[in-house]
């Protein structure tokens, strides 16, 4: 037994929170209509992308759409986690994987993974902005971008270079001519494909 569990109850170590934020399911969504979470506070993983598979510890490319709350800048550590106390800001409206997660018995949560994942369009459901998302996953898809990380050819190289440039001219748009706040756009668009195609170069690596 891991000397952090208490046999089966939480010592409220914050490991977990510390792990990075959860992913939402579609139960979740009352959450955000409540205003409990705030589009700002998440980030979009699209279909496609590479992820960590945590059960079976392997690479894995999603096959659906997740979306997370994000992590503090420059880390992993869960936007609501309060270290100083080991505690949570919205604890009593906390997601369902929070409630779930059970460190020394992990099997409810795993019963969760990628299953009823929340999406964008639960979110948006059939406004113009959800054509704007559309929009852009067809512009973007994450398989190309995975390809032209992972091809090594000169050509495409040039032209992943070509779609980060287009990517930022894109949220530049929506930012200024949309009044967009530039932190809600991780939410609508996912990460920029710079950062998208870093994390696809270190996960491609491990694969």
């Amino acid at each position: 037994m891991n000397p952090r569990f208490a046999g089966s109850r939480c010592i409220r170590c914050g490991t977990c929170c510390r792990k990075g934020g959860p992913c939402l399911h579609t139960c979740d969504g009352e959450l955000i209509a409540d205003k409990g979470l705030r589009i700002n506070d998440l980030v979009t993983f699209r279909a496609g992308e590479l992820a960590h598979d945590p059960y079976n510890r392997k690479v894995l490319v999603l096959p659906v759409e997740i979306i997370k709350i994000r992590g503090k800048e420059g880390g992993t550590e869960c936007l609501f986690f309060e270290p100083d106390t080991n505690s949570c800001s919205i604890y009593s409206r906390r997601p369902v994987e929070c409630r779930e997660l059970m460190c020394w018995d992990t099997s409810s949560l795993r019963a969760l993974f990628l299953k009823n994942t929340l999406s964008r369009k639960h979110v948006l459901g059939g406004s113009g902005m959800m054509d704007l998302v559309e929009s852009y996953d067809r512009a973007f898809p994450p398989q190309l971008i995975l390809r032209l990380v992972t091809s090594g050819s000169g050509r495409d190289l040039a032209d992943l270079e070509k779609m980060k440039r287009m990517d930022r001219r894109f949220r530049e748009m929506v930012r200024d001519k949309m009044g967009v706040p530039e932190e809600t756009m991780d939410f609508l668009f996912g990460r920029p494909i710079d950062d998208l195609a870093t994390a696809f170069k270190r996960a491609a690596k491990k694969r």
